[in-house]
């Protein structure tokens, strides 16, 4: 079965003044259709780079990027979007809403970059989620007349709205109540089962229960949770 994301000795380097630090250090990794990985570690460690290299919105220094067998990097910037798009859906660790669009058109934002017969019945579908993150009653609403934590259950609802084949979450929970944090990761589970493989990374050790996989990040470095070396390194 062909990975939905295979990542190929990645590296990624940030460089500040005479200093440098490898945000990705020779990161390979495979997610296949299905999976439900999660992926701890401090802030620092690289987790948020490795999301947003696996995503296409960061170019690594070196390696491969694959999305659904698709070298991302090897494509234009048009059809990287596309793919993307098409692909692909993301909760980043800020909402990122559009403040001059209501919570309705920022979750089917996404219809903007589908392909057509991806938006029929986007409408319900975004609607639908809407429900199962609680803010039916705030489909009329502004980003600014929300919480932070409802901003992040629509943002949530959008990245789920193509029903993609890989999703990527950067804290998904992060200022969410208990209560509501267990539904969002229920609903992630429901989109697992239907087949939206799951790539998340969190500082909440306790998400990792969910998960069908749990690797830790540390230094740029990915290893299985528990492995003897990810315990002997300073995060």
């Amino acid at each position: 079965m062909r990975a939905v994301l295979a990542l190929e000795s990645v590296s990624k380097v940030y460089r500040h003044g005479d200093g440098s630090v490898a945000a990705l250090d020779h990161v390979s990794l495979e997610v296949a259709p299905g999976d439900f990985v999660v992926i701890t570690g401090r802030s620092g460690s690289g987790k948020t780079t490795l999301l947003a290299v696996s995503g296409g919105l960061t170019r690594p220094d070196a390696g491969r990027v694959r999305v659904d067998g698709v070298d991302l990097w090897s494509l234009t910037d048009d059809r990287r979007t596309a793919l993307r798009a098409e692909k692909l859906g993301f909760v980043f660790q800020f909402a990122s809403l559009v403040p001059t669009l209501t919570v309705l058109e920022n979750v089917l934002l996404p219809t903007a970059f589908l392909p057509a017969r991806r938006t029929i019945g986007a409408r319900a579908r975004a609607l639908e989620l809407l429900e199962r993150v609680g803010l039916s009653d705030k489909v009329g609403s502004y980003p600014w007349q929300l919480s932070g934590g409802q901003q992040k259950r629509v943002a949530v609802a959008r990245a789920l709205l193509g029903r993609p084949a890989l999703l990527l979450a950067d804290e998904p929970t992060g200022d969410l109540d208990e209560e509501t944090e267990a539904d969002i990761v229920d609903l992630f589970r429901t989109c697992n089962a239907a087949g939206t493989a799951v790539l998340m990374v969190t500082h909440n050790t306790q998400l990792a229960a969910q998960a069908t996989r749990h690797l830790r990040m540390s230094r740029g470095r990915l290893h299985e949770a528990g492995d003897a070396e990810a315990r002997s390194r300073p995060a």
